[in-house]
């Protein structure tokens, strides 16, 4: 009786489980915007920027930009993690982990005084493309104003402001999913 009682429940489990998952058929969105290699001195990126809150108990998003054109979006972290996060930006191990998952990269241009960035994005179905816009402020600021779907151009107004934070050794930009123009991805 027991193992009955047992085997019930473990299939009801099993479908609740299986109920509870969304399944999806289609293809991730690609990186669609070529990177270009930064030349520009109105932007820095010997480090890497943050937007949010310096206060306790907020979240952060950490951006790395690279001269290459790569972007490493490292995500969002509570600010009181960020000493150990800066900690492990160059662990060997974390580096691994980073290089195979592509939610962490994507590229960035900067054209005068203005700047896009593209990451992939998860969704309840194939991950898609997202084109952050904005301008310059000065070489440790810009602010975002319009996130864009990079797929079907559905867009929406925002105020985002990153701040830059020198930041030695950056974590390496070499991935496996975006690769610039002269088809290598280099270290900071």
């Amino acid at each position: 009786m027991k193992v009955i009682l047992m085997v019930r429940n473990i299939m009801i489990l099993g479908f609740l489980l299986i109920a509870g998952c969304r399944f999806y058929v289609g293809e991730d969105d690609k990186i669609s915007s070529g990177c270009k290699a930064m030349t520009s001195e109105k932007f820095s990126i010997n480090g890497y920027y943050y937007e949010g809150k310096l206060a306790e108990g907020e979240i952060i998003d950490v951006f790395f930009f690279y001269e290459n054109g790569v972007v490493m979006n490292f995500g969002a972290l509570k600010i009181e993690d960020i000493q150990t996060y800066e900690m492990a930006f160059g662990d060997e191990k974390l580096a691994l982990i980073r290089q195979q998952k592509k939610t962490f990269w994507g590229v960035y241009r900067v054209d005068d005084d203005s700047i896009s960035f593209e990451n992939l994005y998860p969704s309840s179905g194939p991950w898609i493309s997202f084109t952050r816009i904005g301008n310059i402020s000065d070489d440790s600021t810009f602010v975002v104003s319009k996130v864009e779907q990079t797929s079907d151009k559905s867009s929406e107004q925002v105020n985002e402001v990153y701040h830059f934070k020198k930041f030695s050794p950056k974590p390496d930009s070499v991935n496996v999913f975006v690769c610039c123009s002269d088809n290598r991805s280099i270290s900071p």
